[in-house]
Parts: C-alpha cells; structure tokens; sequence
C-alpha cells in the first residue's frame, strides 16, 4: 500500500499518473486514520465517525472518471474492517460507510466488477441491512435505523446495475442461490416494515434489478417467482383504503407486471418439457407444463388482490394496472388462459375511468384484441352476464360507489357488446329484468331503512312557470325533474347512473327497446300488481323511450329530410305512454285517497307526460283539453314531490307546445280550465285541490284571469253558504276570493280598468289650512253678521231697460194696447203658445260608462263577503277584513259603484272593532282605513255617528299598552299584540284625518284623546292633524310642553306634599 506503482501500474500516461497522484496524496491520509480508528481493540465511536465523515466528503469531491477499481481497492481495505464489525458500532458509522462504499460502486467498479468481490459484497451488504439469519431478531441489526438501510439498499442497487452493465452470472452460479435468496427475503422485509418512502421505493427498485436484469437464469428466477409474488400481494395492504402511498403502489404493479411476464410468457411454455420426471433439483426448480399450471393457478389468486387496484383514486396507479392487465393478455394469453377473464373484467372497468385519455386507451385496447380472437369477446360477454346477474345483490346493499361501479360497468360492456355485434334480444331482456329487479330491491329497502339520511325535497319556484321563454337561453327551457325513484340523498348518482343505462338500452336497437318499453308499460297498466312495481316499470319505459328517441334524433342529425317523424312503433309506445299517464293522473284527480297512496306513480305520470308533449312539440297543443287540468290539478297536491313534478311538468309542455310561457299557456287555455274548476265547485266537491288550483292558475296568469271567473264566484258562495260550518273550506275558499280582489288590483295594459282621477284618493288629502290674515277675519265676521240678520228694508227693484219696462214681462198682453191693431195678437199668442206648450228638450245626460268585468266581480266578491265578518272563525274574520282592504283600492276608483258598497259594508266593518281577537281589530283598522282613503268626505257622518266607539276602542287600546309598558318582565316592546292594535289604531286614525272632512269637534277630541305625549311620539299622527287643525296640535303641545316645566320645577321639602299642578 505504500507503492504507488503497485496501485496504478507502470503504464499509466504521465498527466494521469499526475492528477491520480495528487488524488491518492489526499486519499492516503483518510484511509491510514481510519485504519488506526478501526484496526484496534475498541474502536472508539466519535474518532470512528469523524474518520468515516472525512473520507466521505473527500470522495464527494473526487471526480468520478479518476477513481478506478485499484483505488477503489485500496479505499475498500479499511471499510472492510468497519464492516466485519458492523455489530459493534454505531449506525452513523455504518451509514457513513455505506456512503462511501455507495460511491466506489459507482465509479471504480461501475462498468467492471469481479465475480468472486461482487459475491462477497452481495453477503455482506444483506447481513448489515438484514442481519443475521441465524440470531434471533437478526441481531443487533433489527434496531438499525432507516437512513442506514437506505444507504445499504441504494448500494445494493448500484451493485446489480454494475453486474448487469459487467455482463457478470455472478449471481447465476447454483452456489450462490443461498446467497441471493437470502438477499430477496431481506429486501421484502425491509420493504414491509419500512416506514419511509424514499427506502421503500428504493428496495422495489433493488429488487426488481436483482430478479428481472441481474439473474438471467430463468429456472432460477422461477425459483424465487412465487415467494416473491406472495410477497409483494402481502405487502400491498388492501382494504377500504390502502395504506401505501401511491407511489409505492405504482412500482409494486410493474416490478408484478416484469416478473410475471418474464416467468409465464407464452414463448417459454411451447419449450417446457410435460413431465418434471429426471430433473429433480434440490436448490432450483425445473420448469415444466405441470409446474406451469399450479403456478398460473396461484397467480391468478395474486392478480385478483392485485386488480383490485384498477379503482385507485390515483391515475399512475390505475395506469399501471391498465398495463399489467395488457401485457398479460398480449404476452401470457395462454399460461394465463384461467385469468382472461379477470384481466379483460379491468380492462372493461378502466373503460369507464374518469380520465378520458386512459378509458380511450383501454377501449382502443379491448377493440384490436377482439378482432384477434374470440378469446375476449367471450371475455366480455361473460363479465356482462355476471354483472348483470349479481346486480340485484349489489343493489340491495348500502354500498352506493359499489353500486355505481356497477352500474358503469354494465353499460361499458353493453356498449362494447354493440360494438362487438354481441348484443341480443335475450341480452337486452336480461339487462331489463336485472334492471327491474334491482330497482325493486333498491325501493323496498328505501322503505324500510330508517337510518339513511333521506333528501329533503325542494320545490321549485313559480319564478319557473312565470318568467317569459324569450329571455331565457336555451340551455334552461327544459327543466328536470328530481328523482322520485328513491328517497335517500346518497342514492341519487346511482339512479342517474341506472338512467344513463337503460338510455343506453333503449338506443342499442330500436325495434327491441321500445318492445320492451311496450312490455313494462303493460305491465304497469295491471292493477294485479303493486304500486311499486306498477312504478318501477313506468320509470323504465320513460327511460327506455327517452334513449330510443335520442337515437332518433341523433339520426336526424345526419340525415335531415326537413321533416322529422317518428316511427311506427314508437308512435304506438308514445300513445300507450300517453293514455297511461292521463289514466293514473285522472284516477287521482277523482280519488284523492288513490293520489296520496300513489304519488310515485303520479310524479312518473307527469314526467310520462313531459315526455310525450317534448316529442310531439307543437302537435301536443291538441292534447291539452285532456292533459293540462290534471296536471294543474296536482298544483294543490298535498304531497310535496307531485307539486314538484307539477310545476317541472307544466313549464316543459309549455316549452314544447311552443309558448313563452306556462302564463300564456294557461290563459290560452283558461276557458275549459276554468269550466273544469267550475264543474267541480258546482257538484259541491269539497277536495282542497280546486282552491289550490285557482290559487295558482292566478298567481300564473294574472288579471288577464279574472274576467272568466264571474260563474266561479257564483259557486264559489254557493258552497260557502251551504258549507259555511266547515271553516277550513271557507278559509281556502275566501283564499281563492282574496287572491282575486288581488289580482284585480294589479295593474295590466291587457286589463280595462278605470283609473282613478284627480277626485279620487291622490285627490282626497285634506289641504294645510292658511293662517288667517285680519282683513280676511273682518270680512268673514262682516259676511256672517249680514247673513244672520232681520231684513227690515224693502228689497230693490230689478233695473229696468231704456223704455222704462220691466225686463221679466208676462208672455199675454194686460188689455187691448193703445194705437195698436189687434191683428197683431193671434201671432203673439201663437209664438207665446209655442213657447209654453213646447218647450225645448233639455240636453241629455251622458250615461256614465259600465264598470269593466273585472270591477263587477269585486264588487260582488266585496258585497257578498260581508255576510261572513260575523263567523266563529277569527282567522276567516281575517281575511275577509283584509278581502276588503284589498278590494277598496280597485273599487275606489268609481266613485258611483263603489259608494253604495261602502253604505252596505260599513255597519259589520265598523262592528269588528269590538271584536274580541286582537288579530281582527288590527285587521278592522286597517279595512277601515282603506275605506277611508278610498271613499273619503262619504264617511263624515258616519264618523261622526260612531264617534264614541273609535274613541272607546283606542283608549282600551293605549290603556292595555300603558299597563303592558309598566310590566317589566314580559314585555315584547313593538313585537307584543298590545302595541300592534294600538300602532293600528293611530295609523288608522291618521287616514281618517287625511282623507275624510271630520268635524272640528272630532278633531279636537283626537288631539286631546292622543295627548301631547303621543302626537310626539307619532310624527305620522302630528302631521295630519298640523295639515287640518294646526292650533289645537299647538294647544296640545304646549300644554304638554308647560306640564314638563312644572314637573321639573316641583320643590322637595321635607313633611310637605307638593300637588302636581294639572292644566
């Protein structure tokens, strides 16, 4: 070691002999303190690891093209000797020597190694990493930490990669099969047990260069092919979620991927002898036929663990099964003849995976393997029929992603069947009845499950049905309808994924899918049956329908011949379709008990509908005298998902039948809705729809509606005073009432009204009174004083003319006349005759113009409704009053109508201020106040007449809010029921003073029943009785204003009482 020459040899060229010399200068050094450090007695730690540190950051800096195998020799001589006591130190030292001998692997002995060398560092590299075999827990080594097996993985490593760029059989030779076995075990364990990634990727690599690169004897691979294979399924830790990261996974499957290849590939099996019979070995096993058949046996149970794989939620490792599973069936198609199935069963699942590069690139893979063979398309067929027949079992379980595995699997390989020319009539028949009896199973444990979280259904505004098409793209017309099938929120996917299946169905051939639609629609049309069943085969039709009419216009797509029909058969399904529906939804407009016992039925009905008026698209407008009633009918359904499937249902057939709105679709129809709502009313049938309904074909269409109803009304009191006991009849029938005064009074260009002039309620404000000036008082007094007094001198004579005649003369002369000829007189007879026996008629008067339709209605509405004040139900009491109040501001505006109304209502009105429900006084106020602002001076007298019971009412009113007000503990301040009758009670008060012409004694007995405190407290109140009685407002307020001074001014002196002054 002392002989440069005997390292670097006489033949080196002089400019390297140079820069190795510098090198082996800087090395020496390093290698003789670690020599001293480790060729004694008892090493010491620290020296050991400063020595081993040093060496290792000389050798980081050395140029990996100078250090060559002699060098690396001589580097190796005391790292040999830390090694042979590896048991003894620490693992800092060990990692560091590992390092170092990491580096000379790859650079002095990179591209040649000796056999016998790399042999012994084989040994030693997996007794420092693994232990001894031999002790119990490997020795000391089982405690060696992580970062130290790394660091002897990685030179593991780079010791099969330099055997393999060697060309070496080291590790081929039958001596060394102990040797290499025992390197295999070390690495699946420390791959098992290890806990950090980089160590676990690096033992894969490890291993998988050791067996697939570095032994090249394939009887000796096939030796370590089933342990390893057991191994590695055994390491991959299956369960609900795996447990190894995905990148690990990821090298697992290609290092399984290699070796099977390498040991069961089909060109091997044509060469391997049929019997095993003189080739018996004790290390090594001898490949033979038999041997070939129990191994492809057990790994098809590995690559059943292993697939389970393909629906990893990490691509790279759902790639890399797509590519174990295609290099099995390309290169191990006959070895592997029993797994076929499962391998193509992935392929199929990795069809419908979620990355569309992936599904391409395994459909692509499954179509140019089957034009090779029937093999796959056997393959197919038979994971399809499997599929299909445990789909009931799977359906019924609570797994809901195993559910929709499932689902998508059927269709992939139902599609890849169509592809294939696989598909058949008994093919879609099993596909439908699997279908149908799944569904079965889903919705009968829907049923009984009690602890799913069940989704809360959500009903669609009328925003929907009243918003105009013109403005909504074209994307939101058709709406969808929400699942009815199944009640549970987590179910959802999968019935949209069951949908998308049996769309599928009914687009794979035309003929056969609409028979079976025909089949299922017979089936539901059986009374035989239950109502579940009856539903599930009318959501398969519609489903099957549905993809057999996309089929078709996807036809037309391509073919377009300007005109597109429909074929026969699917005529005859839509008709059957059609007369299904409207029997089932009939039957529920009649009994209503059939409807609530049936509302799945009825939502897929309306649904059925949608689909027909969808297909027939303007032709449908036909239909309407038949289908529209009922569907509006199930508006007022009780059950929330049939109103639901109501509202969807109605605006898509207004889409279809080319309407811009549900609006305009049911005022184009509202004569023979409105026949049918009367036709029902005027048989007395008491079923809540009919209120309901009403209810929303007003909210829909609007005023335009009101005119139609002047029979309506009419049955509509016939009930009332007929059934006036029942008060939940007469509370949705005044409902319906309510909802048409208030229409009517919404304005609309469509509807003639009369609008209100400037003798109406902008008109009725009582004007601010002017301060009077004093020549206008002294004329006033004069004015007064003239009209009040006795007239005690004559009256003047009128003026007479220039002749001294009087201008009124009587039309017969007093006599003869003087110098005058009586010839004269029968021609002034005859004039005065005709001036008296034939006056000229008067101007006629104009007839004032007829109230509108809408008007009348109110108005009988209005006058008719106050029989029914005096109800025992205070929440029909209600609405009535608030009935009135609505219908006062349309009636106002025709002074002529409207006055005898308020003559009529007026006494029950002005009575339900006594009421003794707090809700109808409030309500009475407000009726009255209405009235008030509509009618104005008409109410004077009747003001005046009642004076004392509005004075009543809202001094019990301030009373029982002063005493609340006292009360410290449940006091709802302006929330309580007292403060709201008295709030009532002043606002209404505030409309009175406004617009009706109150006598001046009233108004002062307004201010002084309010108090200064009050008119403070309510600038509303103050302002209009400043508008109309100014200096009683001040009087008022100065009183109060004098009170608060006294108050305060109050002296305190002890044993003497001070009276508060009152003024």
């Amino acid at each position: 070691m002392s002989n440069l020459q005997d390292i670097f040899g006489p033949q080196t060229p002089p400019a390297v002999e140079s820069e190795r010399q510098r090198l082996f200068q800087e090395l020496k050094p390093r290698c003789v303190t670690l020599s001293k450090c480790i060729l004694t007695s008892k090493p010491n730690n620290r020296e050991l690891t400063s020595a081993l540190r040093e060496l290792y950051s000389t050798l980081q800096n050395v140029p990996r093209d100078q250090l060559d195998i002699k060098l690396g020799d001589y580097i190796f001589f005391p790292l040999s000797h830390v090694f042979r006591q590896y048991q003894k130190l620490n693992d800092q030292s060990i990692e560091l020597a590992l390092q170092c001998l990491d580096i000379l692997i790859c650079t002095a002995w990179r591209l040649q190694i000796a056999p016998e060398m790399a042999k012994q560092l084989l040994i030693l590299l997996t007794f420092v990493i693994g232990g001894n075999p031999n002790q119990k827990d490997g020795g000391d080594c089982g405690a060696k930490s992580e970062e130290t097996k790394l660091a002897g993985c990685k030179c593991l490593l780079h010791l099969f990669e330099s055997l393999v760029r060697s060309g070496g059989t080291a590790v081929d030779e039958f001596e060394n099969i102990p040797a290499v076995g025992h390197t295999i075990t070390m690495l699946l364990t420390t791959f098992m047990e290890a806990d950090m990634l980089e160590l676990q990727l690096v033992a894969l690599e490890a291993l998988e260069k050791l067996l697939i690169e570095a032994v090249k004897d394939e009887d000796m691979r096939a030796s370590f092919y089933p342990g390893v294979v057991s191994g590695l399924v055994r390491a991959l830790g299956l369960g609900k979620t795996t447990k190894r990261p995905y990148q690990v996974l990821r090298v697992m499957v290609k290092v399984l991927d290699k070796l099977i290849v390498r040991v069961l590939d089909d060109k091997h099996y044509a060469k391997l002898p049929d019997t095993d019979e003189g080739l018996v070995d004790t290390l090594k096993i001898r490949r033979t036929k038999p041997w070939m058949k129990a191994t492809t046996a057990n790994t098809k149970v590995a690559l059943e663990q292993i697939l389970k794989l393909r629906t990893h939620p990490r691509l790279e490792v759902r790639t890399a099964v797509f590519e174990l599973s295609r290099n099995l069936l390309e290169s191990c198609a006959t070895s592997l003849d029993e797994a076929t199935t499962i391998l193509v069963e992935t392929l199929v699942v990795v069809v419908g995976d979620t990355d569309e590069s992936l599904a391409r690139l395994a459909e692509n893979t499954i179509r140019v393997m089957a034009t090779m063979g029937d093999k796959i398309k056997d393959a197919v067929r038979g994971c399809l029929d499997r599929w299909i027949v445990g789909l009931p079992r799977v359906m019924t379980g609570n797994d809901e992603d195993a559910k929709q595995r499932v689902i998508t699997r059927l269709s992939i390989a139902f599609g890849l069947c169509m592809e294939l020319n696989m598909e058949s009539d008994l093919l879609r028949d099993m596909l439908a009845d699997g279908i149908k009896e799944s569904l079965l199973a889903v919705t009968a444990s829907s049923k009984t499950a009690t602890t799913l979280v069940r989704a809360t259904p959500v009903q669609p505004g009328l925003d929907m049905l009243l918003a105009n098409r013109s403005v909504i793209s074209s994307e939101g017309k058709i709406a969808r309808f929400p699942e009815i099938m199944v009640g549970q929120r987590s179910q959802m996917d999968t019935m949209e994924s069951m949908k998308q299946l049996l769309e599928s169905l009914g687009q794979s051939s035309e003929e056969n899918g609409l028979s079976l639609a025909r089949r299922h629609l017979r089936d539901a049309s059986m009374r035989g049956f239950s109502g579940n069943e009856r539903a599930t085969s009318i959501w398969i039709a519609i489903n099957l329908l549905r993809g057999s009419l996309a089929a078709s216009n996807e036809m037309d797509m391509y073919f377009d011949c300007g005109i597109t029909e429909v074929s026969t058969l699917q005529r005859y399904v839509i008709d059957e379709l059609l007369a299904l529906a409207l029997g089932n939804l009939t039957t529920s407009v009649e009994d209503e008990a059939e409807s609530n016992k049936n509302a799945t039925i009825h939502c897929l009905s309306l649904e059925a509908l949608s689909l027909v008026a969808e297909t027939h698209k303007r032709q449908f407008r036909g239909e309407l005298v038949d289908a529209l009633y009922p569907v509006v009918h199930h508006l007022g359904s009780s059950s929330v998902e049939v109103q639901n499937h109501a509202i969807v249902a109605l605006n898509n057939i207004a889409h279809s039948c080319e309407y811009s709105s549900a609006k305009e679709l049911l005022l184009d129809n509202v004569d023979y809705m409105v026949n049918a709502v009367s036709l029902k009313l005027n048989i007395f049938d008491l079923s809540p729809q009919a209120p309901v309904v009403l209810n929303m074909m007003l909210k829909l269409v609007g005023p335009k509606l009101v005119p139609y109803l002047d029979d309506l009304v009419v049955s509509i009191f016939s009930i009332l005073d007929g059934f006036h006991e029942y008060e939940k009849l007469c509370e949705e029938l005044f409902m319906v009432l309510g909802a048409i005064v208030e229409e009517s009074s919404k304005r609309d260009e469509d509807v003639k009204r009369i609008e209100p002039g400037e003798d109406n309620a902008s008109g009725r404000k009582r004007k601010k009174r002017g301060v009077i000036q004093d020549e206008e008082l002294i004329q006033l007094l004069k004015a007064s004083r003239d009209e009040n007094r006795p007239r005690l001198e004559p009256l003047e004579l009128e003026p007479s003319d220039d002749e001294g005649e009087p201008k009124e003369f009587p039309q017969k002369p007093w006599g003869n006349g003087k110098g005058k000829s009586n010839d004269l007189l029968p021609n002034f007879e005859e004039e005065n005759m005709d001036i008296d026996d034939n006056p000229a008629p008067p101007p006629p008067e104009e007839e004032p113009p007829k109230p509108p339709k809408t008007y009348e209605i109110v108005q009988r509405i209005t006058r008719l409704s106050q029989h029914y004040l005096t109800h025992g139900s205070f929440s029909l009491r209600t609405k009535v009053l608030y009935l009135i109040s609505n219908a006062s501001h349309t009636l106002g505006t025709n002074e002529q109508e409207y006055l005898p109304v308020i003559n009529d209502i007026w006494p029950v009105v002005y009575a339900r201020l006594f009421d003794d429900e707090a809700g109808v006084v409030i309500q009475a106020f407000q009726a009255i106040s209405s009235i008030a602002e509509s009618s104005g001076d008409f109410l004077s007298t009747r003001i005046k007449e009642g004076w004392s019971g509005f004075r009543k009412v809202y001094i019990q009113a301030h009373r029982n809010l002063e005493k609340e007000r006292r009360v410290k503990t449940n006091n709802m301040g302006v929330y309580g029921i007292n403060y709201k009758v008295w709030d009532a009670a002043v606002k209404m008060l505030v409309a009175l003073v406004r617009f009706v012409d109150l006598q001046d004694e009233v108004l002062d007995e307004i201010c002084v029943m309010c108090g200064g405190k009050v008119i403070v407290e309510r600038p509303d109140l103050r302002e209009a009785l400043e508008t109309v009685s100014p200096d009683t407002v001040w009087l008022e307020m100065e009183s109060l204003e004098r009170s608060t001074r006294c108050e305060e001014k109050i002296p305190v002196l002890k044993g003497v009482v001070f009276v508060q002054p009152t003024f």
